[in-house]
């Protein structure tokens, strides 16, 4: 992403919040299949079914890293992080989806606002 985003542009990017699959009150819209992962276990396999808005459930598949690692990675890779949003779902999307209650409550994604900042691509690190 870094190398095709022109200097001074913005990257948008939304992930799981890596601490979701922890928190003690589970959410209606999944199920996780995978538990036996710690927090700081970097690379484990997630996986969950997702419930559609139509009830339906699917099966996703992710690697869990710890926070840290996903700011770590983007600033290696010459990347400015000007934001980090948890997002919070609106009293009107409270009203329309009740069973969001508990993302209410709870992060379930994590949004970096990023900025290329000119340097050379070939400038990275561990993670570029």
């Amino acid at each position: 992403m870094y190398r095709i985003l022109k200097p001074k542009k913005y990257a948008i990017i939304q992930i799981p919040h890596p601490a979701d699959s922890f928190f003690k009150e589970r959410s209606f819209w999944y199920k996780d299949v995978d538990q036996d992962a710690t927090y700081f276990e970097r690379g484990a396999l997630i996986r969950r079914k997702l419930r559609t808005t139509g009830g339906e459930w699917l099966l996703v598949a992710r690697r869990h890293f710890p926070l840290a690692d996903y700011f770590l990675a983007l600033t290696s890779a010459g990347f400015i992080v000007k934001c980090l949003l948890e997002p919070v779902p609106s009293r009107q999307t409270l009203r329309r989806w009740p069973t969001l209650s508990r993302e209410a409550r709870f992060p379930s994604s994590v949004i970096f606002i990023c900025q290329r900042d000119g340097r050379q691509a070939s400038r990275r690190g561990k993670y570029g």
